[in-house]
């Protein structure tokens, strides 16, 4: 019920049902992680390798692959398909790369659009402390940052290095451009869901709590979706 509830009421519920490539990746990540813990190593990395077509940050994936095989490494027989599945990883953002080479005669647009935009990279703190201390569309990215550091140091205290490892990866990366979808990478991000999922399973009594905000929250965020707010995209 509290993983249930924690996907079903994410306060950036929105996303799942606006048209957005979310769920995908939410559900991608989520069957990698399964079937990396499982020891299926090649469809790990085939079904991280889709992922990293939905999203980006998913090569994320890759270093968390790293992070189990090594941690496991007394056990491995057969590196063959280690290696296999760890190559299959960035193999969906390199088709992504080849369809924007294709269409549009660039491989990073993905990257350069961001300059496009006026998102230069920066320093990632720099960026959180700009964001805590900003309009509130700002403060909203800031703070969901911020529970995605909670959500790492959760994950590491609970020695789920492999989840803590991919967090870490897919918040900083979109922290270094612009605030304006951190909390989209934040809250549809496996790692940090299950790291909720761990708390609300520790104390139960939180999970109406958790319900009633998420509600709440969405609320707000679906009007600010059918005026137009910027800060909804």
């Amino acid at each position: 019920w509290a993983a249930g509830a924690v996907v079903a009421f994410n306060p950036y519920f929105l996303y799942g049902n606006a048209g957005y490539s979310e769920p995908l990746f939410l559900a991608l990540t989520c069957l990698s992680f399964l079937a990396l813990f499982a020891g299926r190593y090649v469809l790990a990395g085939a079904l991280g390798g889709l992922s990293t077509a939905t999203r980006v940050v998913a090569v994320a994936f890759g270093f968390s692959y790293l992070i189990h095989v090594l941690r496991r490494r007394r056990e491995q027989r057969e590196w063959s398909r280690v290696l296999l599945g760890l190559s299959l990883v960035p193999s969906g953002l390199a088709a992504f790369m080849l369809f924007l080479y294709v269409r549009v005669g660039d491989p990073l647009a993905f990257s350069h659009v961001q300059i496009a935009w006026n998102h230069a990279p920066g320093n990632p703190l720099d960026q959180l402390s700009a964001m805590l201390g900003g309009m509130p569309a700002q403060t909203l990215a800031g703070v969901s940052t911020l529970v995605a550091g909670a959500a790492i140091l959760g994950l590491a205290r609970a020695r789920e290095h492999e989840m803590a490892a991919y967090s870490i990866v897919a918040t900083l990366l979109p922290l270094s451009v612009d605030y304006v979808s951190m909390p989209r990478y934040v809250w549809w991000q496996a790692p940090v869901l299950y790291a909720l999922v761990i708390g609300l399973e520790r104390v139960r009594a939180c999970v109406p709590v958790y319900v009633a905000a998420g509600i709440g929250f969405s609320w707000f965020l679906y009007a600010g979706w059918f005026e137009g707010a910027k800060w909804t995209i």
